[in-house]
């Protein structure tokens, strides 16, 4: 970050050391018409002031445009809480169930002289019943 920070910099100064030597080498007045008066303005004034007011235009509608992005951030972090939420609350839910299922010792395949179901492989006996 700070050497993105560097170049913006650097490239702000020769852009302001470009603009003052446009503004001493085109000091030389120049008659601008305002249907009702005339006046005399310095040439640099009537180039840089509209510059000026197209990045201060552009700044503003970049300003506006980051206002839709930051708002659908905001949108979107808060519907993660949300989901976070429910995941914390199924994770809970899903504890205290596997909190309450059956223990092995109270399994079929637990109790003497009843068969496991189908398919399924006994369980080891506890070791007393060895």
């Amino acid at each position: 970050m700070p050497l993105i920070r560097l170049i913006v910099s650097l490239v702000l100064l020769v852009f302001a050391a470009a603009c003052v030597l446009f503004a001493i080498l085109n000091h030389e007045a120049v008659m601008v018409d305002l249907v009702i008066d005339r006046l005399p303005v310095p040439l640099f004034l009537l180039t840089l002031v509209p510059l000026a007011l197209g990045v201060l235009i552009g700044w503003f509608l970049a300003w506006l445009k980051a206002g839709q992005t930051r708002r659908e951030k905001r949108r979107e972090h808060k519907r993660v809480r949300e989901l976070e939420r429910e995941v914390d609350g199924m994770k809970a839910r899903k504890t205290e169930a596997e909190r309450r299922q059956v223990t092995p010792a109270m399994t079929p395949a637990a109790v003497p002289g009843l068969a496991p179901p189908r398919g399924q492989s006994q369980l080891a006996a506890p070791a007393g019943e060895r």
